[in-house]
């Protein structure tokens, strides 16, 4: 074996070596990369209050993972004519909107096949009818199921790497990651909004109660020979009261009664 050779070898073992770092650098920082967006998205998350902040801030935080020019999330309700309500869109600079049709585009294919989708060149890809408007705005496509106890609750979706190259599968696992938290960030966010909503109910109701009350006599009437007994019932959740009077001679021996109601709603 000649020197040539030797020096050839030596030369290929280091290069097959600093490939082999390369890639060990390159799925270390995708490992960063992921939890440094999960993270992103549990402080954030801690802060926000309502659903719709919830929703803007996972758009948020997609559009930026993946470097997308849009991104919305589509919320599936239980309307048959309505299956999908678009509740949050952003745009970080394209201002290119989407149309979405259930059944024939993108959505409507995540929610048949219960499965992430990539769509390199939308133009080309004959699983979809697009309109000449859609080929011409929208080049690639990530489209991902958000689960919730192995139920889809909606849809996250990011259209046009900002580089104008096609999404990579990455992309597609790093937005799946996403969405796998997202499933729940929702419900939270879900809850917390339905817990306020039943306080100011609450509260409103008892404002109304006190309204109501401080309308009343403090005492009941007094009269020589009378026994007068009187009792008020607000509603609990619907606008209204009751109020039970009754009035009892002790020479006759007679009651009478009187009944008042009053309903709203």
């Amino acid at each position: 074996m000649n020197q040539s050779t030797t020096q050839q070898k030596i030369a290929d073992k280091e290069m097959s070596e600093i490939v082999r770092l390369q890639k060990e650098v390159e799925r270390l920082k995708s490992a960063v990369d992921e939890l440094t967006v999960l993270n992103e998205l549990a402080i954030a998350a801690g802060r926000a209050s309502e659903l719709d902040e919830m929703l803007d801030l996972i758009v948020e935080k997609s559009i930026k993972a993946v470097k997308a020019e849009q991104g919305s999330i589509l919320l599936v309700t239980e309307q048959k004519d309505k299956p999908l309500q678009t509740l949050i869109r952003q745009a970080d600079h394209s201002g290119r909107l989407m149309a979405y049709r259930v059944g024939t585009h993108i959505t409507g294919w995540v929610l048949k096949h219960r499965q992430p989708l990539l769509v390199d060149h939308l133009a080309e890809d004959e699983r979809f009818k697009t309109t000449l408007k859609e080929q011409e705005d929208i080049r690639s496509i990530l489209c991902v199921p958000i689960w919730l106890k192995a139920k889809i609750i909606g849809v996250l979706m990011v259209t046009n790497k900002k580089t104008e190259t096609p999404f990579t599968p990455d992309d597609l696992r790093l937005l799946s990651i996403i969405a796998a938290q997202s499933g729940q960030l929702i419900r939270n966010s879900r809850l917390q909004t339905e817990a306020h909503e039943k306080r100011r109910l609450e509260n409103e109701l008892d404002l109304a109660r006190k309204m109501q009350q401080s309308l009343l006599p403090e005492k009941n009437p007094q009269s020589p020979g009378m026994d007068v007994a009187s009792y008020f019932l607000p509603a609990d959740a619907v606008g209204g009261n009751c109020f039970f009077n009754r009035i009892g001679s002790a020479l006759r021996l007679r009651l009478f009664s009187m009944i008042i109601a009053a309903r709203s709603g």
